[in-house]
C-alpha cells in the first residue's frame, strides 16, 4: 500500500499537470500526508517515495505553481534528507574507521544499509538536479549499474545553470542552506558516484550564491575544504579527480577575489610549496579579472599544489619509497669462475683437489 500511493501520485502530477497543482493547499495536505513521520521510514521506504514521487512531482510542477507547491513541499523535505543522509554517512565513516564489524551477519547488515544508503543518495541528488538546472524524470531514471557505467565516462562536467525553479529553491532559506550543505557535503562522501552527481551541481549553486550576495566568508572557506575532502577520499578515480581538480580550480577563481580566505585553506594542505601557491594565487587574481575560463595550464597548478592530498588505489597505500638510489656494485659468480686458474685438461683447481682424491696409487 505504501509504495502503491506513490506511485499513483508520481503518476498523478504528470497526468494531470496544472489541474491538480492549482488545487487549493495542496502544499500543507502533501506535508502533512507524504511527509509524515518521516523520521521513522527506514531507507527502503524511503527510496521508492524519493524516485517515484518527488522526480515526477518536481518535474512536472508549471512555473506559476513554484512558490505555492513545490518550494513549501521541498523546505519541509530537504532538511530531513540532509541530516539524515549526512548522520548516516558520518555512522559508515565510523564503523570504517574502527574496523568494528567482525560478526558475519554484522557485515551482511551493514554491507545491506551501505548499499541502500548510496542508492537513496544517488535518488536524492538526482531531484536536486530536477530543482536547480531542470531535465526531466525519465532521464535521471537509470539503472544503479548504468550509473556505474556512466560514472566512469564522465570526466568533467558541463556547464550547468541554474533553472527558474532553481532560483526560487535558492531564494528560500530553507531550502537554499539545506541544498547548498547537501550538495558540499556530497562532494566527501564515500561514494564516487554520488560526488560526481554533487560536482556537476556545486560551481553553478555557488555562483548563483555569490551573484545573489547569499555567499559568507564562513561558506566560502568550507566550500573549498570539501572540495579538498573529496580529492583526499576520491582522488584515486581518474574520472572524480579530473572533476574535482575543475571544480576547484572554478570555485577558486570564482571566491578569491572576494574572500581571501580561501587562500588560508590552501595553506594548510601538507607540503605544499609556498611559491607555487603564490603562482596560482596571482594568476587566478590576473584573469578573474579578465573574465578568461578555466585553462588547462591553471586546472595543472591546482593539481599540483593538492597533490599530497589524491586519494591514493589499494595497491599504492602502503608502498615505501626507495631510500637507496643505487645499490653497490658485487661481482657474479660467473666473473670468479672465469678468474680462477685453469688447470690440466679445463679443470680448475678444486677440481684438481678432488681428482687426486680419487687416483689409485
Amino acid at each position: 500500500v505504501h509504495d502503491s500511493c506513490y506511485q499513483i501520485l508520481g503518476h498523478a502530477f504528470p497526468s494531470l499537470s496544472r489541474d491538480l497543482y492549482q488545487l487549493p493547499h495542496l502544499a500543507d495536505s502533501l506535508v502533512v500526508t507524504v511527509l509524515y513521520n518521516l523520521e521513522h521510514i527506514p531507507d527502503y521506504r524511503l527510496r521508492p517515495m524519493v524516485r517515484v514521487f518527488f522526480k515526477p512531482f518536481v518535474a512536472s510542477c508549471p512555473s506559476d505553481c513554484y512558490d505555492t507547491v513545490v518550494v513549501p513541499v521541498l523546505a519541509q523535505f530537504t532538511p530531513f534528507m540532509f541530516t539524515r543522509l549526512n548522520a548516516k554517512w558520518q555512522h559508515i565513516a565510523e564503523l570504517q574507521e574502527s574496523g568494528s564489524t567482525d560478526d558475519e551477519n554484522t557485515d551482511a547488515q551493514e554491507m545491506l544499509e551501505d548499499m541502500l544508503n548510496r542508492q537513496l543518495t544517488r535518488e536524492y541528488l538526482d531531484v536536486l538536479k530536477l530543482a536547480l538546472v531542470g531535465g526531466s524524470a525519465a532521464e535521471l531514471s537509470s539503472s544503479p549499474a548504468m550509473e556505474e557505467d556512466c560514472s566512469e565516462l564522465r570526466p568533467g562536467h558541463a556547464a550547468e545553470v541554474i533553472s527558474e525553479l532553481g532560483l526560487h529553491v535558492l531564494h528560500c532559506e530553507p531550502t537554499c542552506q539545506a541544498v547548498t550543505l547537501c550538495l558540499l557535503s556530497a562532494l566527501a562522501w564515500n561514494d564516487s558516484n554520488g560526488s560526481m552527481k554533487a560536482g556537476g551541481l556545486v560551481a553553478p549553486v555557488v555562483r548563483q550564491l555569490v551573484q545573489s550576495g547569499r555567499m559568507s566568508t564562513v561558506l566560502a572557506t568550507h566550500t573549498m575544504t570539501v572540495v579538498l575532502q573529496g580529492l583526499q577520499v576520491h582522488g584515486q578515480h581518474d574520472a572524480n579527480q579530473g572533476s574535482l581538480l575543475m571544480l576547484g580550480t572554478q570555485l577558486y577563481e570564482l571566491l578569491r577575489p572576494k574572500y581571501p580566505e580561501v587562500l588560508e585553506v590552501l595553506k594548510q594542505i601538507p607540503e605544499v610549496n609556498p611559491l607555487d601557491l603564490q603562482k596560482l594565487d596571482e594568476r587566478m587574481l590576473k584573469e578573474a579579472q579578465k573574465g578568461n575560463k578555466v585553462e588547462k595550464a591553471k586546472k595543472e597548478m591546482f593539481k599540483k599544489i593538492t597533490t599530497p592530498l589524491h586519494g591514493l588505489n589499494i595497491g599504492q597505500l602502503f608502498r615505501r619509497k626507495a631510500s637507496i638510489r643505487e645499490l653497490p656494485r658485487t661481482d657474479s659468480n660467473s666473473k670468479k669462475a672465469k678468474n680462477q686458474a685453469i688447470i690440466g685438461n679445463g679443470t680448475t683447481e678444486n677440481d684438481a683437489i678432488l681428482v687426486n682424491l680419487f687416483k689409485v696409487t
